[in-house]
């Protein structure tokens, strides 16, 4: 035993993480709560619990913060801890292990594995001291590590198990002058709160220590082998009483508790012993034997008396704490007689039995008349059940005190108040009183921090119940641990140890008989761990709304024996029934028993009996099954359920009797890839974010909780996927519950439900708390489902459309060991319960169903998320279940790269409305990391969040429906559907509470207010939307019957085409339908039908309607209508919009110029040929100049841009007469423009007066006929991508597609963007620019694919040609521009390379202006101010066309008239409409989200202007105009694309106002690309010709030189070319899973042979590609070149290698020789990617730009889930 450790090893604070996050200080005194963000889950620890630091699911993480510690001098100190890691030391990788201090303050500290095999540890003072170490630890096993620090000393060391592994002294690092206090923080891990980022430590912590000095070695050891040992004495044993080898005694010391964990008491048996021990802080005691330890969950002040009971059996020993059992340990040397205690010093022993003053509180009777009242049984709810058990309530107003922690009784002197039973003591929804003039009076709620609650009331039984057996029936004593007494007899005690015993009520009937009086006295003592907020040190929501104590009943019974339980699964397919019941018998009895199932409604009934041996058991369980041949089915249409009731005789006598309960027969099952229930196919139209949780106790009255189902049917939900936090929290239980379930029952309203989920423990008492959840939840027949986890079987290939069928994807190794645990828990649920289905929460392909998530961003379009599940629909084994969908999910709209807590709603609206989301944005946009404020009665509702939801609902969910999607769950809540209202004083969340307390159920007297409130009798508008698309019957109009979701809608005239009419059957019976249809075109119905069909339950039909369009002379609106009978009664309509143009008649392209053709791929010449128009094809620069225009084919650029282009751009040719028209493109290099490929289906006219769009309205730029080309039509995403921001990007088709590649528009020079598109309406996909007298116009719409098939197309190409053609070309008018004003200005001016004469503002310059005069602040010196004011007043009344320009910070009083600027705030600002200043600018472009103050235009005069007026004109009778400019690029930041859109909008009126601006942007000429973010390539060679050489021992490059090399070609893996041997030396971490074994795996040596020509000299040269599976350094001819190794990367094996080769290790024109050493842990190697060299413009200054500078490349179209 280690010596008394000195006085001063004591912690500033301890987290001993017993079931608890508090850290505690010296004494034990409290200090702090620790935050966890993420899931909490405590697991057995060194001594007591640990806490579980790691990732469970893609969403879930348990981490922890310590934050709000006191304040503490750094200078030395020292942190302890015990860790169990998940993974070995060996390990490739990093792993961060703990941070503390002030990150980037004077102090912070951080320790962790930073690569395989070392220990790191980093002190930052803020010099960094730093300390590695080897690393031995082992997966699964516990270690002791410390670090400790001296700052004045430079000194720092780590401790492994006690000993030091490194000590290191930093001479020229001492500060003995150092000091820096300050409250400490500290994460487990790197750091972090957000559950899917967040790098924790990977392991289980316990008894985690913070010194505030640095300890010596020795005290570190000490803190190893147990910390505190203190020495023992011996103790007299005359206290103890003995009964044979069994022994008890009380003890107590002369503390209440330790902060560290030690031995108490030794009890010796000659060589046998057992130790009593504390675990530190939390008070918990533990009993150890040899090899095995009795932990308690009593949570011990040791000041107070606690008896001890050791009851040896043999080789075992039971162990009790005040006559409660708590559990076993070892004796393997056996036990004879206890011969001595030794206890610490101050430990004292006592008389077992506590003194009459210990008991009093236990034995207080009624005090009084109000007690009488509160507890008289006169008034109290009575039932009676089959004439055999009869109850009365005890349910009312309890005494009820409070204590810290574990008390025999209640203790003396404590505050007595008064409570409602149900309920919970330390609940926000209960009120405390007092007794005040004998009435109860409401008191201020004392502290809900307490855990520990005493429950007394008393009771005299009902004189009639003489004679019979009498119980006491508690439905749920919700708590860690508990007692019961009945006039201080201890009668029942339990502790629930299951991992979350809250889910199911534990419900006790004690046979009390032989303990009654005439008056007794029940006390119940429930002690119920707090779960704290997560940043507060207060109980949270969930905890404060959990019942302690559930309805209690006082019983009676003519017999001991009683039934426990009765439940019964149905099967429709054998129609059989197969009953279960538990049989409780405490005295052991034997006999016969008789059970009796009856089963009876209006037209039905039942009766089943099974006889039965009584074998003695204290419980036995009874099973038979009956065969029932027509029962009456219950599903959500028809929910026909029977009442059953049970009964026990013993030997020929009634026994017992259950209260009757609900019964539906029904079974659930799959089959064939689909739902099937009760033989019917059957699709889920779930709701999967319920929210029950938040209204909790408002739910417990079952006329309430009908509220809340009845809302979800009314949304045409059949399904709920019950709240999976229900499981994920130990101490969380919910009230309603059962409630809720009886209701969705009697209504048919389905749920999936979270069952118990396995993790490892042992599987015998898993078994049993799943049997113990069945008995209790099985006996609902809502319940169609299990599952059996939440999220921890996903993977992110699950949501990617190509892998939903796909059956034999293997996810990674960490999703495997998740998949074996839910394989238990789904095979031990089907074991017990043959009437449901189980599932894992989107498992992708594990088990018999397919879970998905789906919250696809809006980077993926539409149409695309309509199709996203094409290919599962035409060929699946599994159901699809969409367990969780956002329709959108609201964190959709989320800027993940920009500030916190901004919703892009409007910006992402306007990819499908235009520029119309502006104008509906009321308020400025939302902040927060919630978008409740946009549902809250107080805001006007989003109008654009819910117009945008609304089209998803319509497009998406109706798709979805029509694939047959076997479950879709809506993520959305009841606040988007029906009316909110904000809370007021006692304002009834839901009708049907009552003060009626004796009855049964919660009464919650504690109002809370949940803002806003929800009213279930007002659907919003969305809400209609939402219940239409969720009807169990849908019928709809479509595309054509073999692709549906196919959008086309405009047809030539008389051209015939097809639509459907789609019926989905949700309903549980045949369905026929008559629909009647009309085709109407401007105005006239043209075509009518009708036809008649049945749709089988779970059927779709797809049904033609076959048109043909009429003859029209002009582009015409038509329309085809759609309504639905269902026998006489109207049931439904739909319209679908069509528009039908001319027969095309081919243009006379014959008096058109010829153009010049640069068209490589050759498509655009196809479209030429099919125009009719004239060309030539051109190659070749001296074939150009005969060309006034220039036609550049679909991707004909790339990064390397003709030299004939470049040429004549530098000659300044197309500035001198040149007209250029540029199709498609992907990103180029062409002016530095910004490519972007977000597949737009729709598009948006913003000049609608162009030539080019001439004849065509927005509608028409929506869907257009047929696939596109200019992207690919599928991607499949890389299976291994995050699960959320950014993803790896799928596609699915590109049906409808209007653009497939769009530009960024530019901010600066002359050009005009003709139709906008994408996010924010910030991409162009047809726009122009003018350049002196040259001119460009860029079609980025999918024309050419479509030409001559799409009439939109059609025109469109039509139109261009015919434009272009023309010999014509734009002038270039100059205006004279005078500038007044500062130096801010004129920088201003001249970034548009506007030219002006600058004027100095002296009096003698003012005079002969010209046409144009811009005026900035301060333009000229105050004695100038009048002559300027006369010279623009004359500027005005004698020059037309005359403008007066002022831009922000103008003096506007030296206007000739009347304006003023007023500050205000702005948002917004619209634009006025038709104006051709204005014209070309989107509405977009003046949105600026957030509220600033602006100078607003105020005049007497009539202005034309944006409302508010930050931009106005004033026109004069003369034709001349005063235009103000109040808004500037520069008032703003790029955050939200401000200063580009702001900066456009100066462009745009610059241009329309004719000021000479632009310069001289260069389209063919620029070394880089994408505003200069690339810099392309002059030329490349591809590798692919190699050698390969293995090398197992790893032989170093002296090796490469040596023979022994084989063909190898770079691209695909050695093993697919046939190296597959064995490597002797095993390279693998235990880690690796077995399917990864795959040889060859270790070193091996790549030789590359190839000639690099002389040209390259003077570039710059890289060497890129891969990826190279796992690692790899790479040697030109002998000098090292790059390296990618997994200590620095992990995922080195598909990372891109990116190389730059020294000139100096080139041999130009020669033979270069490259070595690659690759290094493959697992799997594949190898160079499985192209591998090239490429040469390079040598670094270089940027390119001009038409952009402003820190452009915001946040990629907008990012997928993700949110």
């Amino acid at each position: 035993m280690l010596p008394l450790i000195v006085s001063g090893l004591e912690p500033f604070c301890t987290f001993s993480f017993d079931d608890s996050l508090s850290g505690f200080g010296p004494k034990g005194a409290f200090l702090t709560q620790a935050v966890s963000p993420g899931k909490i889950e405590f697991v057995e620890g060194i001594s007591g619990k640990a806490l579980d630091v790691r990732r469970f699911a893609y969403d879930q993480v348990g981490s922890l913060q310590v934050k709000e510690l006191p304040p503490v001098e750094c200078r030395e100190g020292t942190v302890s801890f015990f860790f169990r890691p998940n993974w070995n030391g060996k390990d490739s990788g990093s792993r961060w292990i703990f941070r503390g201090g002030v990150w980037k303050s004077p102090f912070y500290c951080h320790f962790l594995k930073p690569s395989p095999g070392k220990f790191e540890l980093s002190v930052c003072a803020p010099k960094q001291l730093q300390l590695i170490v080897e690393n031995p630890l082992t997966a699964g096993k516990w270690v002791h590590l410390a670090f400790s620090w001296n700052l004045a000393k430079g000194e720092i060391a780590i401790y492994i198990n006690g000993k030091e592994a490194g000590r290191k002294v930093f001479e020229e690092k001492r500060n003995p002058e150092y000091s820096f206090k300050t409250s400490w923080s500290a994460w487990l891990g790197k750091g972090g709160s957000d559950r899917f980022t967040a790098e924790v430590a990977e392991g289980a912590f316990d008894n985690l220590k913070f010194f505030d000095r640095q300890l010596s070695g020795q005290e570190i050891l000490s803190e190893y082998l147990g910390g505190n040992s203190a020495r023992m004495q011996n103790l007299p044993l005359n206290p103890v009483r003995r009964n044979g080898m069994d022994f008890e005694v009380r003890f107590r010391a002369d503390v209440a508790s330790f902060p560290f964990a030690q031995p108490l008491m030794e009890f010796g048996c000659g060589t046998a012993g057992l130790t009593l021990s504390t675990q530190g802080i939390s008070g918990k005691l533990m009993v150890g034997g040899k090899n095995s330890v009795c932990e308690s969950p009593y949570e011990i002040n040791l000041t107070r008396p606690l008896k001890i009971s050791v009851r040896p059996r043999g080789k075992m020993a039971e162990i009790w704490f005040d006559d409660a059992f708590q559990g076993k340990v070892n004796l393997p040397d056996g036990w004879t007689n206890l011969d001595s205690i030794r206890g610490i010093r101050g430990m004292e022993l006592l008389a077992p039995e506590p003194s009459g003053a210990e008991m009093a509180s236990l034995r207080k009777k009624a005090s009084g008349k109000l007690e009488q009242q509160l507890w008289s049984l006169s008034d109290a709810e009575r039932e009676e059940h089959a004439g055999i058990r009869r109850t009365v309530s005890l349910n009312g107003y309890w005494r009820i005190s409070s204590d810290a922690r574990y008390s025999y009784a209640p203790l003396p002197g404590k505050k007595i108040r008064y409570g409602r039973v149900p309920g919970s003591f330390r609940s926000e929804f209960f009120k405390q009183y007092e007794e005040k003039n004998g009435t109860l009076s409401p008191v201020v709620q004392e502290s809900r921090s307490t855990s520990a609650d005493w429950y007394c009331r008393t009771f005299s039984v009902p004189e009639e119940w003489s004679g019979k057996r009498i119980f006491l029936n508690f439905e749920k004593l919700n708590a860690d641990y508990g007692r019961v007494y009945i006039n201080g007899k201890l009668v029942h005690a339990f502790h629930q140890t299951a991992r979350n015993f809250c889910t199911t009520p534990n419900s006790v009937r004690i046979d009390v008989t032989r303990f009654l009086e005439k008056e007794n006295v029940l006390s119940v003592f429930l002690n119920r761990t707090i779960r704290y907020f997560w940043y507060k040190n207060l109980p949270d929501m969930l905890d404060s709304k959990t019942i302690t104590i559930g309805d209690v009943r006082l019983e009676s019974g003519p017999s001991p024996l009683f039934l426990r339980s009765a439940i019964a699964f149905p099967s429709f397919r054998r129609k059989t029934l197969e009953m279960r019941a538990t049989v409780s018998n405490p005295e052991r009895r034997t006999g016969t028993g008789k059970l009796l199932f009856r089963y009876t409604r209006a037209d039905d009934r039942q009766v089943f009996e099974q006889e039965f041996k009584l074998t003695g058991e204290p419980e036995q369980r009874i099973i038979f099954t009956r065969p029932w041949k027509n029962p009456v089915l219950w599903n959500c249409e028809t929910p026909n359920l029977y009442c059953q009731s049970v009964e026990l005789s013993v030997n020929g006598k009634p026994a017992d009797a259950l209260p009757p309960v609900d019964f539906g027969f029904r079974e659930a099952w799959v089959e064939n890839g689909e739902f099937r229930l009760n033989g019917l196919k059957t699709r889920l139209r779930m709701n999967t974010n319920p929210t029950l949780e938040l209204y909790n106790l408002y739910h417990a009255n079952p006329r309430a909780i009908a509220q809340v189902v009845d809302m979800y049917k009314r949304m045409n939900y059949d399904t709920i996927r019950y709240n999976p936090y229900l499981l994920m929290q130990k101490n969380v239980g919910e009230i309603y519950v059962d409630a809720y379930l009886r209701e969705c029952g009697r209504r048919g309203l389905y749920n999936l439900f979270p069952m118990p989920s396995y993790e490892g423990e042992d599987k015998a008492e898993y078994r049993k708390e799943v049997e113990r959840f069945l008995e209790y939840y099985g006996r609902f027949p809502s319940i169609l489902m299990w599952y059996t986890d939440f999220n921890t079987c996903s993977y992110p290939a699950c949501q990617d459309p190509y892998y939903l069928n796909n059956t034999a994807y293997v996810p990674g190794s960490h999703i495997l060991k998740a998949r074996k645990l839910a394989a238990f828990a789904d095979s031990t649920m089907r074991s017990m319960d043959p009437s449901r289905e189980c599932f894992q929460h989107a498992g992708g392909n594990f088990g018999k169903i397919f879970g998905s998530m789906n919250y696809q961003s809006f980077g993926v379009p539409l149409q695309e998320q309509e199709d996203w599940p094409k290919i599962w629909s035409a060929n699946h084994t599994q159901p699809l279940m969409v367990v969780e969908a956002g329709f959108p999910y609201a964190p959709q709209f989320f800027y993940f790269d920009g500030p916190k807590g901004h919703w892009l709603i409007a910006e992402h609206a306007a990819r499908y409305f235009g520029d119309s989301v502006f104008r509906d944005e009321k308020i400025p946009a939302q902040f927060g990391t919630e978008l409740s404020s946009s549902f809250s009665p107080d805001a006007p509702r989003p109008v654009n969040y819910f117009r945008l939801s609304g089209e998803m609902y319509k497009r998406v969910v109706r798709a979805w429906r029509g694939y047959d999607v076997s479950a879709i769950g809506d993520f959305s809540t009841l606040r988007e559907a029906f009316r909110n209202w904000a809370p007021a004083p006692r304002f009834y969340m839901f009708w049907g509470l009552d003060n009626e307390v004796k009855k049964t159920g919660a009464r919650p007297d504690a109002w809370m207010h949940y803002p806003p409130m929800t009213d279930g009798t007002e659907i919003e508008e969305h809400g209609y939307r939402i219940r239409r698309e969720f009807a169990p019957l849908r019928v709809f109009l479509a595309g054509k019957t073999e692709d549906f979701t196919n959008k086309d809608h405009a047809f030539y005239s008389r051209e015939k085409f097809e639509k459907s009419v789609v019926v989905v059957n949700d309903k549980t019976s045949d369905q026929s339908l008559r629909m009647c249809w009309k085709f109407v075109a401007d105005g006239e119905v043209v075509d009518r039908g009708e036809f008649s069909a049945t749709a089988r339950p779970g059927e779709i039909l797809k049904l033609p309607i076959r048109l043909q369009a009429p003859e029209v002379a002009r582009r015409t609106d038509a329309k085809l209508f759609l309504s639905v009978y269902q026998g006489v009664e109207a049931f439904d309509t739909d319209e679908f919009a069509i528009q039908i143009f001319p027969k095309r008649k081919k243009p006379d392209f014959r008096t058109m110029e010829t153009a010049g053709l640069y068209d490589p791929v050759g498509k655009t010449e196809a479209l030429l040929k099919a125009a009719g128009f004239p060309y030539r094809k051109i190659e070749k620069k001296d074939e150009t100049r005969n060309f006034r225009l220039l036609i550049i084919g679909q991707n004909a650029l790339g990064e390397h841009v003709p030299d004939f282009l470049k040429e004549q751009e530098q000659n300044g040719e197309f500035h001198l007469g040149r007209k250029i028209l540029i199709f498609e493109q992907k990103s180029c290099n062409l002016g530095n423009l910004v490519f972007e490929s977000p597949s737009l289906r729709d598009a948006f006219i913003r000049i609608p007066e162009s030539v080019y769009v001439r004849g065509l309205k927005n509608e028409d730029f929506s869907h257009w006929r047929g696939a596109s080309d200019t992207v690919p039509e599928k991607i499949i995403s890389d299976p291994d991508t995050p699960f959320h921001y950014p993803r790896s990007k799928w596609k699915i088709g590109n049906s409808g597609m209007v653009a497939g590649n769009v530009i960024r528009k530019p901010s600066y020079g002359r050009f005009r963007s003709i139709v906008d598109c994408g996010f924010n309406l910030m991409f162009s996909a047809l726009m122009d620019v003018r350049q002196k007298h040259g001119y460009i116009l860029f079609c980025q719409l999918d024309v050419t694919s479509r030409y001559g098939r799409d009439p939109v197309a059609t025109i469109l190409v039509d139109n261009m040609l015919r434009e272009m053609g023309r010999p014509n070309l734009p002038l270039n008018p100059k205006r004279v521009v005078h500038y007044f004003g500062d130096d801010r200005g004129y920088r201003m001016l001249r970034r548009w390379n506007l030219e002006c004469i600058r004027h100095d503002g002296s009096k003698e310059k003012i005079g002969n202006l010209k046409q144009t005069v811009i005026l900035g602040a301060n333009p000229v010196r105050p004695e100038a101010r009048e002559a300027l004011r006369r010279e623009l007043g004359e500027l005005l009344r004698k020059k037309a066309r005359s403008l007066i320009l002022c831009l922000p910070g103008a003096p506007l009083d030296l206007l000739p008239v009347r304006m003023r600027n007023v500050p205000k705030p702005v948002f917004r600002a619209e634009l006025p409409e038709n104006d051709p200043m204005f014209r070309g600018i989107a509405e977009a472009d003046l949105y600026f989200r957030g509220e600033k103050t602006m100078n607003v235009v105020e005049s007497p005069h009539p202005l034309v202007q944006t409302n508010p007026a930050i931009f106005a004109r004033y026109d004069t009778q003369q034709g001349g105009a005063i235009v103000v400019m109040n808004l500037s690029p520069d008032d703003f930041d790029d955050s939200f694309w401000n200063k580009e859109k702001v900066t456009r909008v100066w462009s745009t009126l610059f241009a329309n106002m004719g000021l000479p601006i632009g310069g001289e942007q260069r389209f063919f000429t620029n070394r880089r690309m994408r505003h200069n973010t690339i810099l392309p390539s002059l030329d490349e060679i591809v590798l692919q010709a190699a050698e390969l050489k293995l090398d197992w021992k790893n032989s170093g490059i002296s090796s490469a030189s040596s023979g022994g090399f084989q063909p190898y070609q770079l691209g695909t893996s050695w093993e697919k070319q046939g190296f597959t041997q064995a490597n002797p030396k095993d390279v693998h971490s235990p880690a690796t899973a077995k399917k990864q074994h795959l040889p060859y795996d270790g070193f091996a040596w790549i030789r590359v042979k190839f000639t690099i020509p002389e040209s390259w000299k003077s570039t710059s040269i890289r060497l890129v590609g891969g990826p190279i599976d796992d690692a790899d350094e790479c040697w030109l001819n002998g000098t090292k070149i790059g390296e990618t190794s997994l200590q620095k990367f992990p995922d080195a094996y598909r990372r891109i290698r990116n190389y730059r080769i020294p000139e100096s290790c080139v041999r130009f024109g020669e033979e270069n020789t490259l070595l690659i050493r690759v290094f493959d842990r697992a799997g594949e190697g190898g160079v499985l990617g192209p591998l090239k060299l490429v040469s390079e413009t040598p670094a270089a200054g940027p390119d001009p730009s038409p952009y402003v500078e820190k452009l915001n490349f946040y990629d907008v179209d990012a997928f993700h889930n949110w």
